[in-house]
């Protein structure tokens, strides 16, 4: 009832007092409601926030830590599902569960809370020409984002260490470290990686992510709970600058009839009000999507905003000529193994959720006639325009990574379960509204870069699992005990690599379709998150990534709507 009156309450408005928001965030997801709670700081600017969601922040499906993921396929979720992948075993499609609640899949996800490499955030503004977007500037605002809290001293003393000058402690969303300690990678893994030389890290967290570590979750050290965008916002509910609106879904935007010189101004957002199933419209200053990777792109395409012929099979009028709308969408390539052991072991510490991640660059888990290939694919059989599949940004950056020896695999230990994850890579897809469906296109065209014949992704992770398979299982504690893979190590690398492929799936974390960029390198939005063609719209969320991130996106997602709210702030 509560949110019915609400939602009654704000659609009435506009019309009978004329009011608007100087900020409609459409969202109330990972980057939307923090960006609201720190635009709302000001008490002289009013925002609201239509979220199309619930509000579970008392269900402890979603609090309790170790429920991750439990609110898959329930109302929490728009249980989305990708196209048919024609370069994945029987052309499957991918399931892409999305967080459909306040706070979006930052009420959903595994928690993971840590950050990419110092190398890689610089290269977007040196090597893919975005201004103002470098390490300092990110790095900055992803410790504004947390209110991070060592392990205490006996936990520290186990392996979960980290370093206080790279966090924040006074930010929104809480981290910390797990409550406890899995044996079997103290034990056996981390001792096996570090006899072959990876080098186990204090912190991840300052820029250099090369090596093992534990990496931080999303969870309040008080109470133990999931801290995400929704928890934070429960600190300023209250606020009379701030309305949100949860089970109200937009449509597109409305606009004015007058422009800014060439650029379109919106000036309200149409939705459904959830009191009555009609569509109602509220109106604002400034329009910010932050509806994510996977829904903003098509929030422009219905608002006419995109690529001319795919908006006539929409049967939109075009309001912003943009064909970069919903390219260069992108997301992890994964395979997930495990491995068994000749004896029998008896392992600790596994009753609350934790995360260990090993980071490898290509020069650690390629032997030198693979390196000497793949260098050759990449900077001379490509080297003239990307391989079909792939994009200009993407084959840049991995250059880029390649070059500096930077982590491009992911091995993310879940308990006795690692999965392998492609960082970075080459293949880009589209992400697009769809004529006859209720849900977007989503196409993140795995395996869709071939070089060659090479389909560079799925031959780079088969590589690299094929090392743990062999390398790391041989490798000290774990070699003593007979540790194998569920692939073995043995095989053929043909009959391996088909073992893997069959076995492909998603990350989850899908980035692009609005990409930061300059608009004549295949951008949707500019430095400061602007949609080009437009005077008052922007994007906030991971779908302005212009590449894939190397690290789970939820982070990212925080900065973003840090980075957002200076930018707005500073009135640029």
């Amino acid at each position: 009832m509560f949110i019915l009156i609400v939602s009654l309450v704000l659609s009435l408005l506009p019309a009978a007092c004329g009011a608007a928001y100087d900020y409609i965030i459409v969202g109330g997801g990972t980057s939307g409601l923090l960006l609201s709670m720190l635009l709302s700081a000001d008490p002289n600017v009013t925002v609201a926030v239509l979220e199309a969601g619930l509000d579970g922040r008392d269900d402890p499906l979603i609090t309790v830590p170790e429920n991750e993921g439990a609110i898959v396929g329930t109302a929490y979720d728009w249980a989305f599902t990708s196209v048919a992948q024609s370069n994945l075993y029987q052309d499957a499609s991918i399931a892409y569960p999305l967080g459909r609640t306040l706070g979006g899949s930052s009420a959903m996800n595994f928690m993971i809370y840590h950050r990419a490499s110092t190398v890689e955030f610089d290269a977007w503004e040196s090597v893919l020409n975005i201004s103002g977007w470098n390490w300092e500037t990110i790095y900055t605002a992803f410790k504004a984002a947390e209110n991070f809290t060592a392990a205490p001293t006996a936990l520290e003393q186990e392996g979960l260490t980290s370093d206080a000058a790279y966090h924040g402690f006074s930010g929104p969303v809480a981290g910390t470290m797990s409550r406890n300690v899995f044996s079997l990678w103290e034990d056996y893994v981390v001792p096996s990686l570090e006899e072959l030389g990876v080098p186990k890290l204090i912190d991840a967290d300052g820029g250099e992510t090369t090596g093992v570590r534990y990496v931080p979750l999303a969870v309040n050290a008080t109470s133990y709970t999931r801290s995400y965008s929704a928890t934070a916002y429960t600190a300023v509910e209250g606020r009379s600058n701030l309305d949100v609106l949860t089970n109200t879904t937009v449509k597109r935007l409305l606009w004015s009839d007058n422009s800014v010189g060439e650029l379109a101004v919106a000036n309200a957002v149409e939705y459904v009000d959830p009191s009555t199933g009609s569509l109602a419209t509220l109106n604002a200053s400034n329009i910010i999507l932050s509806a994510g990777s996977i829904q903003s792109a098509p929030l422009l395409e219905s608002s006419g905003i995109g690529d001319p012929l795919i908006l006539s099979t929409l049967d939109i009028p075009v309001v912003v000529d943009l064909p970069a709308v919903g390219t260069l969408f992108q997301d992890h390539l994964t395979y997930a193994g495990s491995f068994s052991f000749n004896t029998t072991l008896q392992f600790t510490g596994d009753q609350y959720i934790q995360a260990l991640q090993d980071y490898a660059q290509p020069s650690r888990f390629l032997s030198s006639e693979d390196y000497a290939f793949a260098t050759d694919l990449l900077f001379n059989v490509a080297e003239a325009t990307p391989p079909p599949g792939a994009s200009n940004a993407s084959l840049t950056m991995l250059r880029t990574l390649w070059t500096a020896d930077e982590p491009l695999i992911e091995f993310g230990w879940f308990l006795g379960f690692v999965t392998g994850y492609v960082l970075h890579p080459l293949s880009s897809g589209t992400i697009h509204a769809a004529p006859s469906s209720t849900q977007p296109a989503i196409d993140p065209n795995f395996n869709g870069a071939q070089i060659n014949g090479t389909a560079f992704d799925l031959w780079l992770l088969s590589k690299a699992l094929q090392y743990y398979a062999t390398k790391v299982a041989s490798a000290g504690p774990l070699g003593a005990v007979g540790a194998e893979f569920s692939v073995s190590g043995d095989l053929p690398f043909d009959t391996f690599q088909n073992t893997v492929f069959a076995g492909l799936s998603s990350g989850s974390h899908p980035t692009g379709g609005c990409v930061m960029m300059p608009r004549d390198q295949g951008g949707v939005v500019d430095e400061n998150l602007q949609v080009y063609g437009t005077a008052n719209v922007r994007v906030v969320d991971a779908s302005v990534v212009p590449v894939s991130p190397g690290q789970h996106t939820m982070g990212l997602a925080y900065a973003i709507a840090v980075r957002a709210a200076e930018i707005l702030r500073a009135g640029l």
